[in-house]
Order: C-alpha cells, then structure tokens, then sequence
C-alpha cells in the first residue's frame, strides 16, 4: 500500500454524493480513500465479477449525481481506473438485465430486488444491546434495513426461537419477525413445544443481524469483528440472499458447527441460524421456506 498521493482532496472538501461513492467503495472494495493500492482489491481477486460491479456502480453515480470532471477524475485516479472504462447510459441499463450481475448487486448489499433501483447501504450498523428479561419478545425487521442487535437473556433453562419471513404486496419488501421464548426456573414456558429444562440455568448472548447480502467482504470482517467483541453464542442473519452452500463454509470458517438455512429465493430472503453452544445443542422444530423454529436440547 502506498502512502496517500498529496493531490488527492481530503474527503470533506468533495461533494457530499462523491463522499457518498467514495464510502461505499471502501467498504465493497476493502479500500481506504486516498491510500493507492497497486495491486487488483482482493474482493475481486476472489470474484472477478465485483470489477465489472465495481465499474458499474461508479458510471451509475457519474451519470445521476456527480457530473463535475474533476471529481471524477479524483475518484477514478483513486480506484486506478480512467474515463474510458466508464459505462455509458445504454450499457449500464443493459447490465441492469443480466441475471448474473443482478445477483452479485443483491448478495454484496448494493441492490434490492426491487430493481433495477439501486438500494445501495453497505456500511456497518450500530449494534444496541438488548436484555431478554421476560418469557416472551417479539421483533420485526425491514429487509431494506441494515440492522444488528445483541441480544442476552439470563438464567434461562428453556428456549425456543422462530423466524418468520413476510412479503408485504404494496411495498414489493420482505419483513423479518423474530420471536424469542424462554423458561426460567419461577416462570416455566408453557409452549407445547417446550424443551424439557436444562439440568443448570445458563446465559446467553445472540447476534441478530439483517445483513442485506451477506458476499460483502465488509460484512464479513464487520461480523468477525462482532464475535470477537460480544462472543455471539447464537448467530441469526436474515436477508442473506445466499443459499445452504455459502452458510455452511461461513459457519465452518468461524467456528460454529451448528448450521440451519433457510435458502434465499431468486434475489431475496434466505436465514442462517449458527451455533456453537456446547453444553445445548439444536433442534428444528419447523422449517419452511419461510420460516424457521428451533429450541435447545440439553446435551
């Protein structure tokens, strides 16, 4: 990495869509404005199709919002790339069209499937904490919200979690609802599918996270980032738009053996469940593909 080039404007001095471009490509191209990285941004290296991704989201902002060729040229020096490899109008609505383009928007977050509009919000969100003191919490999600959550409850010796996916028909969006049940020892869960209580009351810590395409590598560092902090015993990403495959090599490649998924449909949807508790372990109590109930097993 080389030391940042001097005639690069400090990013406050740009206009406030060329910041808004720049932002997303350091988090899509694991970059940092203005340092220059002669070597090709290992998220391409890894899938070459983010280069053409990457060349299509920034002839999208230079057509609509950011006209000024000297900003321009700023951004395009920074990523390595000149005017001649801009897109133009015809040929960014033609790759608007291709299926393999429309999945690599949708999985890296850069894209609804609402499209061909783009819904770009790629940075990490904040993570509030929330104590699961009663029986029973309910919560909702908009798929078009990057959300995370810790969740902790305390003392539990019973516990069942569901997962349900909406499709509202006026706003063309999916919606998340996530139900959490637990039995302590004064307040046993009357569910009739209630696990038999554990022989020791335990505590437990949940990361819930609307990830909004979860092939973006910023994504990945941020959720390693969370784990290292929080020490997640339970994992709960929705809107990964990814399948059983890619959820089962992310939860081996983090150390956590327990893997359910809920497989995402065409450009949308799709729930992974990790855990890596030792002294419980899961149980499905329904999978659809829409929804998702599990409880915990003592070992």
């Amino acid at each position: 990495m080389d030391p940042a080039d001097p005639h690069f404007p400090p990013m406050e001095q740009l206009p406030q869509q060329a910041q808004q471009l720049i932002l997303i490509l350091e988090h899509f191209l694991q970059m940092n404005y203005p340092d220059i990285n002669d070597n090709i941004p290992a998220p391409i290296l890894e899938r070459l199709i983010l280069g053409q991704i990457t060349r299509l989201i920034i002839a999208y902002y230079f057509h609509t919002t950011i006209r000024s060729i000297d900003t321009q040229t700023v951004i395009l020096e920074w990523i390595g790339l000149d005017h001649d490899d801009l897109l133009t109008t015809k040929r960014i609505v033609s790759q608007f069209q291709q299926p393999k383009i429309l999945n690599a928007l949708c999985d890296t977050g850069l894209a609804n499937f609402r499209l061909p509009i783009l819904n770009i919000d790629i940075q990490d969100p904040k993570t509030p904490m929330v104590n699961l003191q009663q029986s029973e919490h309910n919560f909702t999600t908009q798929s078009t919200d990057k959300i995370a959550y810790i969740f902790t409850a305390s003392n539990i010796i019973q516990a069942q979690i569901g997962l349900r996916t909406e499709f509202n028909l006026i706003l063309e969006t999916l919606s998340y609802g996530i139900g959490f049940h637990f039995g302590r020892s004064d307040n046993l869960s009357e569910l009739s599918t209630a696990s038999i209580p554990f022989n020791h009351p335990i505590d437990i810590t949940i990361l819930y996270y609307n990830v909004r395409g979860a092939n973006l590598a910023s994504f990945r560092r941020h959720l390693g980032l969370l784990i290292v902090e929080y020490e997640p015993e339970i994992l709960i990403m929705t809107e990964t738009r990814m399948g059983n495959l890619k959820g089962h090599e992310m939860g081996a490649a983090i150390g956590y053996n327990q893997v359910v998924v809920v497989n995402s449909t065409n450009y949308s949807g799709g729930l992974w469940l990790f855990s890596n508790l030792t002294t419980v372990s899961i149980e499905e109590i329904l999978r659809t593909q829409a929804s998702l109930t599990i409880k915990l097993l003592s070992i």
